[in-house]
Protein backbone atom coordinates (compact mmCIF):
# COMPACT_ATOMS: atom_id res chain seq x y z
CA UNK A 1 0.00 0.00 0.00
CA UNK A 2 1.30 3.63 -0.43
CA UNK A 3 0.50 5.54 2.79
CA UNK A 4 0.92 8.93 3.00
CA UNK A 5 1.99 10.11 6.90
CA UNK A 6 2.02 13.35 8.65
CA UNK A 7 3.80 13.69 11.79
CA UNK A 8 6.41 11.05 10.55
CA UNK A 9 9.17 12.59 12.34
CA UNK A 10 6.80 12.22 15.85
CA UNK A 11 7.06 9.82 18.33
CA UNK A 12 4.25 7.04 16.69
CA UNK A 13 4.93 8.72 13.32
CA UNK A 14 8.55 7.18 13.79
CA UNK A 15 8.17 4.13 14.69
CA UNK A 16 5.17 3.59 12.06
CA UNK A 17 7.25 5.14 9.17
CA UNK A 18 9.83 2.59 10.47
CA UNK A 19 7.71 -0.13 9.19
CA UNK A 20 8.81 -1.99 5.58
CA UNK A 21 5.26 -3.54 4.79
CA UNK A 22 3.82 -0.28 3.00
CA UNK A 23 5.29 2.49 0.81
CA UNK A 24 5.35 5.76 3.77
CA UNK A 25 5.38 8.77 1.79
CA UNK A 26 5.95 11.64 4.62
CA UNK A 27 4.20 14.56 4.47
CA UNK A 28 5.71 17.78 6.10
CA UNK A 29 4.16 20.82 7.98
CA UNK A 30 4.88 23.93 6.27
CA UNK A 31 4.02 27.43 6.54
CA UNK A 32 0.97 26.54 8.55
CA UNK A 33 0.03 23.98 6.30
CA UNK A 34 0.73 19.95 4.96
CA UNK A 35 3.34 20.17 1.71
CA UNK A 36 1.42 17.55 -0.01
CA UNK A 37 0.99 17.23 -3.93
CA UNK A 38 -1.46 15.52 -5.51
CA UNK A 39 -0.19 11.65 -6.29
CA UNK A 40 -2.35 8.51 -6.10
CA UNK A 41 -2.56 6.98 -2.41
CA UNK A 42 -4.41 4.31 -0.73
CA UNK A 43 -4.53 6.02 2.58
CA UNK A 44 -3.44 8.59 4.52
CA UNK A 45 -2.22 8.49 8.52
CA UNK A 46 -2.84 12.10 9.96
CA UNK A 47 -0.86 11.96 13.29
CA UNK A 48 0.56 16.07 12.99
CA UNK A 49 -0.08 18.09 16.08
CA UNK A 50 2.01 20.01 18.37
CA UNK A 51 2.73 18.66 21.67
CA UNK A 52 0.45 17.88 25.12
CA UNK A 53 3.95 18.15 27.10
CA UNK A 54 4.48 21.05 28.54
CA UNK A 55 2.40 23.84 30.84
CA UNK A 56 -0.38 24.86 28.95
CA UNK A 57 -0.68 28.60 28.87
CA UNK A 58 -3.09 30.19 26.18
CA UNK A 59 -0.35 30.35 23.38
CA UNK A 60 0.39 26.86 23.91
CA UNK A 61 -3.66 25.90 23.87
CA UNK A 62 -3.40 28.00 20.74
CA UNK A 63 -0.60 26.11 18.81
CA UNK A 64 -2.67 22.65 19.73
CA UNK A 65 -5.62 23.90 18.50
CA UNK A 66 -4.32 25.40 15.16
CA UNK A 67 -2.20 21.96 14.43
CA UNK A 68 -4.95 19.80 15.19
CA UNK A 69 -8.12 21.66 14.18
CA UNK A 70 -7.40 23.97 11.55
CA UNK A 71 -4.02 21.93 9.52
CA UNK A 72 -6.83 19.04 9.44
CA UNK A 73 -9.19 21.39 8.19
CA UNK A 74 -6.70 22.63 5.61
CA UNK A 75 -5.36 18.84 5.10
CA UNK A 76 -9.41 17.82 3.85
CA UNK A 77 -9.58 21.32 1.62
CA UNK A 78 -6.44 20.11 0.02
CA UNK A 79 -7.35 16.64 -0.79
CA UNK A 80 -10.98 18.19 -2.14
CA UNK A 81 -9.22 19.24 -4.55
CA UNK A 82 -7.38 16.24 -5.82
CA UNK A 83 -9.26 13.77 -8.66
CA UNK A 84 -11.58 11.46 -6.91
CA UNK A 85 -9.35 8.22 -8.19
CA UNK A 86 -6.65 10.33 -6.64
CA UNK A 87 -7.85 10.45 -3.29
CA UNK A 88 -7.06 7.70 -0.46
CA UNK A 89 -9.67 5.46 0.63
CA UNK A 90 -8.90 6.03 4.28
CA UNK A 91 -7.88 8.94 6.14
CA UNK A 92 -7.00 7.27 10.20
CA UNK A 93 -7.12 10.68 11.62
CA UNK A 94 -5.40 10.78 15.07
CA UNK A 95 -7.36 11.73 18.11
CA UNK A 96 -7.32 11.36 21.88
CA UNK A 97 -9.04 9.48 24.86
CA UNK A 98 -8.99 12.95 25.87
CA UNK A 99 -12.00 12.97 24.06
CA UNK A 100 -13.92 11.99 27.11
CA UNK A 101 -13.02 14.00 29.65
CA UNK A 102 -12.18 13.21 33.35
CA UNK A 103 -15.06 10.90 34.25
CA UNK A 104 -14.11 9.72 37.02
CA UNK A 105 -14.27 5.47 37.77
CA UNK A 106 -16.48 5.59 35.08
CA UNK A 107 -15.88 2.93 32.07
CA UNK A 108 -16.03 3.87 29.00
CA UNK A 109 -15.72 2.81 25.80
CA UNK A 110 -15.72 4.14 22.16
CA UNK A 111 -19.63 4.22 21.83
CA UNK A 112 -19.30 6.72 25.08
CA UNK A 113 -20.02 10.29 24.97
CA UNK A 114 -17.74 13.22 24.93
CA UNK A 115 -16.37 14.85 27.83
CA UNK A 116 -16.02 18.23 28.92
CA UNK A 117 -12.80 20.89 29.44
CA UNK A 118 -10.26 22.06 26.81
CA UNK A 119 -8.86 18.38 25.60
CA UNK A 120 -12.42 17.15 25.15
CA UNK A 121 -13.40 20.62 23.01
CA UNK A 122 -9.96 19.98 20.94
CA UNK A 123 -10.80 16.45 20.22
CA UNK A 124 -14.36 17.18 19.47
CA UNK A 125 -13.44 19.37 16.82
CA UNK A 126 -10.38 17.91 15.75
CA UNK A 127 -12.40 14.92 14.99
CA UNK A 128 -15.10 16.91 13.30
CA UNK A 129 -12.65 18.85 11.00
CA UNK A 130 -11.55 14.93 9.68
CA UNK A 131 -14.80 13.98 9.08
CA UNK A 132 -15.50 16.28 6.74
CA UNK A 133 -13.10 13.86 4.48
CA UNK A 134 -16.09 11.81 4.58
CA UNK A 135 -17.77 13.96 1.90
CA UNK A 136 -15.19 13.68 -0.33
CA UNK A 137 -15.74 9.95 -0.58
CA UNK A 138 -12.82 9.06 1.97
CA UNK A 139 -13.41 6.61 4.89
CA UNK A 140 -12.71 8.33 8.13
CA UNK A 141 -11.09 6.12 11.20
CA UNK A 142 -10.18 8.00 14.48
CA UNK A 143 -7.54 6.69 16.88
CA UNK A 144 -7.76 8.16 19.85
CA UNK A 145 -4.83 6.95 21.73
CA UNK A 146 -3.82 7.68 25.81
CA UNK A 147 -0.76 7.98 26.94
CA UNK A 148 1.82 6.40 24.82
CA UNK A 149 4.62 4.81 25.99
CA UNK A 150 8.11 3.05 24.90
CA UNK A 151 11.55 3.97 24.34
CA UNK A 152 12.31 7.10 23.31
CA UNK A 153 15.96 7.97 21.70
CA UNK A 154 17.22 11.12 21.13
CA UNK A 155 20.50 12.02 18.97
CA UNK A 156 20.67 8.03 18.52
CA UNK A 157 20.78 7.50 22.45
CA UNK A 158 17.61 5.58 23.57
CA UNK A 159 16.32 6.54 26.53
CA UNK A 160 13.40 4.49 28.73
Amino acid sequence: MRIALTGASGFIGRHLAATAEHEWVRVSRREGGFAISETKLDALVHLAGESLMGFWSAAKKQRMWQSRVELTKRLVEQLGTWKAENRPAVLVCASGAGFYGDRGEELLDEFSNAGGGFLAELCIEWEKAARTAESLGIRVVMLRTGMVLGTYERAGVPWS
